[in-house]
């Protein structure tokens, strides 16, 4: 008889002795056969019969697969989770239990037992609560093993409705309505749509609200478009989720025209915006109408944020203004660049006697280094995973290379040859082969994606025409590149969605002035199979979502911090995130009683907490072979306990955006919150 040994003591006593006495009694009187909890396993004994019995066999490892790896968001569809809990023989398991949850969603089951086939399965559905597009992450636990994939819910849509498609200034205001549906085309009720004015505008307009709540039937009440230049006005509407970020966005275009009779407008040039080359010149003609709104026109003030005029009154230098006075409904003065490249925004403002401000108009030249002096070329791409094209839906990426001279101005008119390293032969392809930079020093170019995915990268690669590049990124080993001139980028083109993760590091450091905490954090990027996701530019930012201004004091061996609870944070008074104290958004008076828990001060003139509150990040990570990319977020030690942060990590995947986000308190290092308390005080935001 093969016998199990259970080391447990009970009152002191091993019960291993006391089952062995058992079963040698058992034995010695040739009894049957003993039973233990789990596994079966078969032996003879020194009596007449033979005995099964089982053991707990270890799960070594955890498999998790699904149906599908999207859903929509109207609950209509669902994807299948099947987890194998696998023993150390590589078999599946039975009667296993095995725990499952998620990110977002509805799970049918929470536990689930293997089967006999050792699978446990459940389904994932998007619920009938949260419309947005969003990413599902599913973990499932077993024996101390884990395994998550990700799963998309979306199918949602947005869209602008216009009263009108044009307005005329001064004729009057048109009214836009949003209209936000799940993937089954019903409309959602309760879903807050931000809108805004788009900086690719040419004409000018203002909104009468920056955010609206949709209705039962998914639409929200007008918001007022009222125009005050001509031009194209974009309107953008976003539809956002609980937590504030983009679920869906869509723009719509708004035609300007402009006033009846002789216009206050920019007449030369008519190009906006207008490139031009460092140094150039450019004649600036405005016509002016006797009155505006009724007050007489006396002077037009021309500026600009840099380069000099020449008019009626000499310009002194650069960003300086001169003044003319209209002569047969019109002005005139001659612009001359300065030797720097970048956006400079020319302002006309006609103003009465008094130099009370009428109307304002505002134009943009492009001002970039001449072709030739070209000494730089870098090259990025709008995706860095795409999906495989499929018959007639292309997938594409847009790829774009920046010129620069010795002095790190941005070169226009500069020629870009494009050209593929490494292809698998499916049908990728470049388009335009060759393009040319515009005033901001770019030029862009389309890569289409074959039918196969890689199974590494595909290498884009930029150069100024007569260049000739050594580097080879897509050898192994790699061969470096050494001319500036040119540049490469990875491609990958999976079949997979992804999904990301932020992970928090747990040690503070301290800055070398002794002002600002460092935290380390890491991102990573994974597709559905759990397979990373090399070399994809990561999107990250930091908001301070809540506040409270609460008081740390020196106790005998260290900081006293009140409870994360006690007092509550506040949320910040941002709601709209944009940054601005706008109407509404400073702490009233008259406070409730979490604000004046939280220590808030009333109608302060600023926003609490200010943005810089939260701390700062890189703008944009990339993820190394392993899918992941480090980060550090640098505070204020003042941040430390008072403030509530939010990191948002987004990735682009074939167009579709994919986030994640952490919240937190930020810390403090351990070596300020020892005995004396370097933190006590109270912070006022």
């Amino acid at each position: 008889m093969l016998i199990h040994f259970i080391n447990r003591k009970i009152a002191g006593f091993s019960t291993s002795l006391l089952l062995a006495a058992s079963i040698a009694l058992l034995a010695g009187c040739g009894g049957g056969g003993s039973t233990a909890p789990t596994a079966t396993t078969t032996g003879t004994g020194t009596g007449t019969g033979t005995g099964t019995g089982t053991t707990t066999a270890a799960v070594s490892s955890l498999s998790l697969g699904t149906s599908a790896i999207s859903i929509k968001t109207d609950n209509s569809t669902t994807a299948t989770l099947t987890a194998t809990p696998i023993d150390a023989s590589n078999a599946a398991m039975a009667d296993v239990t095995v725990t499952f949850a998620t990110t977002s969603g509805v799970l049918s089951a929470s536990t689930q037992k293997s089967g006999a086939n050792g699978v446990a399965s459940v389904t994932l559905s998007s619920g009938s609560i949260d419309s947005s597009n969003r990413t599902a992450m599913v973990t499932v636990t077993a024996g101390g093993k884990t395994a998550s994939i990700p799963v998309l819910i979306n199918g949602s849509t947005l869209t602008l409705t216009p009263s009108a498609g044009s307005v005329q200034v001064g004729a009057g205001t048109i009214t836009l309505v949003a209209l936000a549906k799940d993937a089954g085309g019903a409309g959602k009720n309760n879903q807050p749509v931000r809108f805004s004015i788009a900086t690719s505008s040419t004409g000018a307009a203002t909104l009468s609200a920056a955010t609206k709540t949709t209705g039962v039937d998914g639409s929200t009440s007008a918001v007022t478009f009222t125009p005050s230049s001509a031009g194209t006005v974009v309107v953008t509407g976003e539809w956002l989720d609980s937590s504030g970020a983009v679920s869906v966005s869509t723009t719509q275009n708004i035609t300007v025209t402009p006033a009846a009779g002789i216009p206050f407008a920019i007449t030369t040039p008519t190009t906006n915006p207008l490139s031009l080359s460092t140094g150039a010149t450019q004649a600036l003609a405005v016509s002016v109408p006797a009155t505006i709104n009724g007050s007489t026109v006396a002077n037009v003030r021309i500026s600009s944020t840099a380069g000099t005029w020449t008019g009626l009154t000499p310009a002194a230098g650069p960003g300086s203004s001169i003044s003319q006075t209209p002569a047969a409904n019109a002005v005139a003065a001659t612009f001359t660049a300065p030797n720097t490249s970048g956006a400079v925004t020319i302002q006309a403002d006609a103003v009465d006697a008094n130099n009370v401000l009428l109307s304002s108009l505002t134009r943009t030249f492009a001002i970039s280094a001449p072709a030739a002096s070209a000494a730089s070329l870098s090259l990025q791409t709008s995706v860095a995973v795409i999906v495989p094209s499929s018959g007639t839906n292309s997938s594409t990426a847009t790829l774009t290379a920046t010129v620069r001279d010795a002095a790190n101005n941005s070169v226009g008119s500069a020629p870009v040859l494009f050209e593929l390293l490494g292809t698998t032969g499916s049908g990728e392809n470049i388009s335009p082969a060759l393009a040319y930079t515009d005033s901001t020093g770019k030029a862009t170019a389309t890569f289409t994606a074959g039918s196969s995915s890689t199974t590494g990268a595909v290498y884009a690669r930029a150069r100024v025409v007569g260049q000739t590049c050594a580097g080879l990124p897509q050898n192994t080993p790699v061969v470096a590149e050494n001319n500036p001139l040119c540049s490469s980028t990875p491609l990958t083109v999976a079949a997979t969605a992804v999904s990301v993760t932020i992970a928090e590091g747990t040690t503070v450091e301290v800055t070398a002035n002794n002002t600002q905490y460092i935290l380390h954090f890491s991102v990573l990027v994974v597709n559905a199979n759990g397979s990373p996701v090399a070399n994809s530019a990561v999107t990250l930012s930091v908001f301070p979502v809540g506040y409270r201004n609460i008081a740390i004091t020196n106790g005998a061996s260290g900081c006293i911090v009140p409870a994360n609870d006690s007092p509550s944070f506040i949320a910040s008074e941002d709601a709209n995130r944009n940054g601005i104290l706008d109407p509404g958004e400073d702490t009233p008076v008259a406070m409730s009683a979490a604000q004046i828990a939280a220590g808030a001060v009333p109608q302060n003139g600023v926003l609490s907490p200010p943005q810089a509150a939260g701390g700062a990040l890189p703008a944009t990570v990339t993820t190394d072979a392993n899918g992941a990319a480090t980060f550090d977020l640098q505070y204020p030690k003042s941040s430390a306990y008072q403030i509530v942060d939010e990191i948002a990590a987004r990735v682009v995947v074939a167009g579709t955006e994919r986030s994640a986000k952490i919240t937190f308190v930020p810390p403090a290092s351990v070596s300020d919150m020892a005995a004396p308390c370097q933190l006590s005080g109270t912070v006022i935001y």
